[in-house]
């Protein structure tokens, strides 16, 4: 049985990694890049678990067996997160060492991988060394579509402010205060440093101000020309978590949308709209560590690292939460709801209709969680045997075959795939006038499905 089933097959995270494991064993040494794929998933399975020893173990093996770049940047990026005693030398030859060439990378591989061995450098006590190799990578490094942007603007920071230029610091910082909405202590505390080093302190607060009302004047523009509103409530923690609302007069049905990290309700312009004047009232939910569900425990995605997991479980139970804000703002029937997830919230979205019963239908937007998930997301439906509504395009292959696997498992009959030409998420709904139709006339008819 080859890995890519038995990632679908696993029903929890420790099952995942026993069959993995197994599988590894069981194994030939000649298959030894099918033994390293196996023990690359049981390490991201391990991280996002928050076991990080157990998973730079399972890296190296990985690394030893298969030797891709892939398991190398998951080593290098969970020695460099863990820190202890040594594991800056680790990283360091591991990024020296020959691995496998890959035909496809993007176009951020060679800055990152630099910049993995400037930080390893000044974890190392090398500061000259990674700042020199530092200065000498290209600043699309810092661009917001490479997915590490955020982690390179910190380091630099932090080697910067230390070793380096304060104004440069400050350069980096910023764009994390705001993001932020200052809640980042590590973040404004260096700002607050690198303020008082180049003596602007008072005028550098004042420009944190005035950029974050400029972004509180534009979410409010946005939101008021799509007719929506912005509310917050209290968790079962006690964090503050963000909302946003579109309730219209004639609505008599609830839906909670799961937005994804740093994802605006823009994206969903057309669904939004078309929902509405169906009768549906949503409920926007910002996750934890963006928009408006930022604070000290959680002020940016990235801090979700090493507890995926565990953070996962926690917005599944702010949904039910969410319910309840919209509940107060409307006089919508909430005594069954749906929930609409963007493409990398379907674990959340899966593990609240686990924990409401309340829940009686979902809606999954190119469904691309993390492969280790993938099984337990599929034993959860098929225990649940929800209706589930799948939106899928043709150009995305991992989301349309992760909808087909999730599909299988779900076991309803009133499940569906829908597939449109373009768009992502819920980009799709704009770009194809078909797809908002299907979703209704499925929506009414699942509606009365009982679980």
């Amino acid at each position: 049985m080859r890995v890519d089933a038995l990632l679908r097959q696993s029903t929890s995270a420790a099952d995942l990694r026993a069959r993995l494991l197994a599988h590894a064993a069981s194994l030939p040494d000649s298959a030894h890049r099918e033994q390293g794929e196996a023990l690359y998933f049981v390490g991201l399975s391990f991280e996002r678990d928050g076991k990080a020893d157990s998973a730079i173990t399972a890296y190296e093996r990985a690394c030893e067996l298969r030797g891709e770049p892939t398991d190398r940047d998951a080593l290098v990026d969970a020695l460099l997160q863990r820190d202890a005693s040594g594991d800056a030398a680790r990283a360091l030859a591991r990024l020296r060492g020959p691995v496998v060439p890959v035909l496809l990378s993007t176009q951020w591989d060679a800055q990152n991988f630099d910049a993995r061995q400037a930080w390893a450098l000044y974890l190392a006590g090398r500061a000259d060394s990674a700042l020199d190799l530092l200065h000498s990578i290209d600043e699309d490094l810092y661009q917001d579509d490479n997915p590490l942007a955020r982690d390179w603007r910190y380091r630099a920071a932090v080697m910067e402010l230390e070793h380096g230029d304060a104004k440069r610091a400050v350069a980096y910082l910023e764009p994390l205060a705001v993001a932020s909405r200052e809640a980042d202590r590590d973040v404004m505390g260096m700002l607050k440093e690198a303020g008082r080093k180049l003596g602007v302190q008072p005028r550098l607060h004042e420009t944190l101000r005035r950029r974050l009302m400029e972004g509180e004047r534009d979410d409010k523009a946005l939101l008021t020309r799509f007719g929506m509103q912005r509310l917050s409530f209290t968790a079962e923690d006690g964090a503050v978590l963000g909302a946003i609302l579109l309730a219209p007069a004639t609505a008599h049905r609830a839906l909670v949308v799961l937005l994804d990290s740093g994802e605006s309700v823009e994206a969903y312009d057309s669904l939004a709209s078309g929902l509405g004047r169906a009768g549906y009232a949503l409920v926007f939910l910002e996750p934890r560590g963006s928009g408006g569900s930022v604070g000290p425990a959680c002020p940016l995605p990235e801090t979700w690292r090493g507890r995926e997991a565990r953070m996962q479980l926690r917005v599944a139970e702010d949904v039910v939460h969410a319910l309840r804000t919209l509940a107060k703002a409307t006089s919508v029937d909430t005594a069954s709801y749906g929930i609409v997830a963007a493409p990398t919230m379907g674990s959340s979205a899966i593990d609240a209709a686990r924990v409401d019963h309340r829940v009686r239908r979902l809606v999954l937007l190119s469904p691309t969680p993390s492969p280790v998930d993938l099984g337990r997301m599929g034993a959860t439906l098929a225990r649940l045997k929800l209706p589930v509504f799948f939106q899928t395009v043709e150009q995305d292959a991992e989301s349309a075959e992760n909808a087909d696997a999730l599909l299988a498992s779900a076991q309803s009959r009133a499940s569906r795939v829908a597939d449109s030409p373009l768009g992502h998420g819920a980009q799709a709904f704009h770009y194809d006038a078909s797809a908002l139709p299907r979703l209704l006339r499925w929506l009414d008819e699942s509606w009365s499905a009982r679980r």
